[in-house]
């Protein structure tokens, strides 16, 4: 996937969020170029073309309204994405999802913590913050969607998602892991501590970002994410908070999905 926090990692921007339709038109201009980027090293490799897909994360303001997400969809694609990710957290993106699903195009929708609109960043720890996620799910669903992006929400509500629909791909963002989810990563987390308190980047972020960028070597962020892809098949990455047991939310998602046994 080539995502938009592009903005607050290389970038150094405060967040993700773009103002200006300048600055949008520029960004997407750049964006653009690393998809293709990204097309040519994977279509280099006969392995990894046969087997791995090119995620567009549609960047804050490229899809506004449904005639500029189309136009920009379309763009994406020439230059090389297969599918596109577009944040959901209200109404009006629901709609231009449906309108991006319907004219053919494959489409995720990324719910919980949305960085575009400032949304919160811990998500679907209690039932009615649960309940308010699991609608926007439906009704992703329903507007043709191909899979979900669940970032930034509590591992219990996760595995219920994940078990409730097993028929869409689930991708987990500092979400924990759960059985049939797939990880979602920055290779810039892989390598460069955070500078704030933080759940579940991996123990392979150890270098301090003031470093960037004669630290970025190809040999740092091969074998940071080598180590992170151990982690994960040995099940020592992403670790679980115990914390989140909470088991009368537990209990309502077990009702709501028809789902026995959440195990955590």
């Amino acid at each position: 996937m080539v995502g938009d926090s592009f903005l607050t990692t290389y970038m150094g921007m405060d967040s993700t969020t773009m103002i200006g339709s300048d600055n949008i038109d520029l960004f997407v201009g750049v964006y653009l170029s690393m998809l293709m980027e990204m097309r040519r090293a994977i279509d280099s490799k006969p392995l990894l073309k046969d087997s791995m897909y090119l995620m567009a994360d549609m960047p804050s303001g490229s899809a506004d309204h449904v005639d500029k997400a189309l136009r920009n969809a379309e763009r994406m694609y020439k230059f090389g994405a297969d599918t596109l990710k577009l944040e959901t957290p209200t109404s009006k993106e629901l709609v231009i999802l449906e309108e991006l699903a319907s004219a053919g195009y494959l489409v995720f929708a990324h719910v919980g913590y949305t960085p575009q609109t400032g949304g919160k960043k811990s998500r679907a720890f209690d039932i009615e913050d649960a309940k308010e996620i699991l609608n926007q799910i439906k009704r992703a669903k329903s507007a043709g969607v191909i899979g979900i992006v669940l970032e930034g929400v509590s591992t219990i509500f996760l595995e219920a998602v994940s078990k409730e629909y097993s028929d869409l791909a689930i991708y987990s963002i500092f979400s924990g892991h759960a059985p049939c989810t797939g990880l979602s990563l920055n290779i810039w987390d892989s390598v460069y501590k955070p500078n704030f308190q933080a759940r579940y980047f991996p123990d392979t972020a150890t270098i301090d970002q003031s470093t960037f960028p004669s630290t970025y070597t190809s040999n740092a962020i091969s074998s940071h994410f080598w180590h992170v892809c151990r982690s994960v098949i040995e099940k020592s990455y992403p670790k679980f908070r115990k914390s989140e047991s909470c088991q009368e939310l537990i209990h309502w998602l077990e009702k709501e999905t028809n789902k026995e046994a959440i195990t955590l």
